[in-house]
């Protein structure tokens, strides 16, 4: 994890840690309503994905992302940084190579590195 992600979990933990302390109950999840038009809802798992997606996309300064632009990311720089294609697959969820290879698209900054890698051996 980066930083940044740790610091954001580490916020969203404390408020649910608050919500907790005032709802006075225990609270299992992570990603819950924080305030609501509906009061039940306070306290609850967020349910709809999907809106929960575009609220935190709008509000990171990327409407309009899917998480797949994400999961490609990650596999993009995963491989990058060296990590073996199959611990990459393991962490981003990929179950076959197929699948994976649709994610980890060769860019032609990819083949230029190659080309200069060959180059350089003679």
């Amino acid at each position: 994890l980066t930083p940044e992600l740790k610091a954001m979990l580490a916020a969203q933990v404390a408020r649910v840690k608050a919500l907790q302390h005032r709802l006075g109950k225990i609270i299992p999840d992570l990603f819950v309503h924080q305030t609501s038009k509906a009061p039940g809802l306070v306290g609850t798992p967020i349910r709809d994905f999907r809106k929960a997606w575009r609220t935190a996309c709008r509000r990171a300064g990327v409407p309009g992302a899917i998480r797949h632009d994400f999961r490609r990311t990650a596999v993009r720089n995963l491989v990058a940084s060296g990590v073996p294609e199959r611990v990459a697959m393991t962490v981003t969820g990929h179950r076959t190579r197929s699948v994976f290879d649709r994610y980890h698209i060769v860019s032609t900054s990819d083949l230029q590195e190659a080309a200069r890698k060959l180059a350089a051996r003679g």
